[in-house]
């Protein structure tokens, strides 16, 4: 089964769109409302270090939640990750990345980890959520990006 403290969700989604165009939708933040349903709003000081403030619907019912993160790494155009480290019981990084498959599509690759001794208890809770949520940003992203091209 692996080490149940350090986990992972991978999402993935075919874009039919080249690259360029879903990294600008992808990394402006500013307009998450317009298409991202589980992450409509993201403040992202966006370079190594920056501040993240966003919120997530962890569910159908109940406020968002508010989520103080920081930024990893930003690789222009490609990818780029944000998370909670210093929270000993329980780190979550999300690691999303571009991929050209040809000109005209691309593939994007969600990856959140997930580390610490809070993790068995946290998945069980929200596993199912977490994937939906995630399923949910490729989904509104590949629509908005084809919408607009």
């Amino acid at each position: 089964m692996g080490n149940p403290f350090s986990q992972s969700i991978t999402v993935t989604a075919t874009i039919k769109a080249p690259r360029s165009s879903v990294w600008k939708v992808l990394t402006d933040f500013e307009q998450y409302g317009e298409w991202n349903s589980f992450t409509p709003s993201a403040d992202v000081a966006f370079y190594p270090g920056g501040k993240v403030h966003l919120e997530a619907h962890m569910g159908k019912k109940g406020k968002p939640w508010r989520l103080n993160l920081q930024v990893y790494e930003v690789v222009d155009g490609h990818s780029f990750s944000w998370g909670m480290h210093a929270l000993f019981p329980l780190q979550a990084i999300r690691h999303q990345r571009l991929e050209e498959i040809d000109a005209k599509t691309t593939r994007y690759i969600s990856h959140e980890t997930f580390r610490g001794p809070l993790v068995p208890l946290v998945l069980w809770i929200y596993r199912t959520r977490i994937i939906a949520g995630i399923e949910a940003v490729a989904q509104g992203l590949g629509e908005e990006v084809e919408k607009i091209r």
